[in-house]
């Protein structure tokens, strides 16, 4: 999914990588909230 950020000339990706660190913490949110969801609601189990 986040193939065109790591490959390639660094320089040209700094700004998409930083965005995309900016973002990483709001989608772990959003998983853990369906992970916890999940978990109350027992509709869902991994593995």
């Amino acid at each position: 999914m986040f193939a065109e950020v790591v490959v390639g000339p660094p320089r040209a990706k700094l700004a998409p990588v930083d965005d995309l660190h900016r973002a990483v913490p709001a989608v772990q949110d959003r998983v853990q909230d369906r992970s916890r969801r999940h978990a109350e609601t027992d509709d869902y189990h991994i593995g």
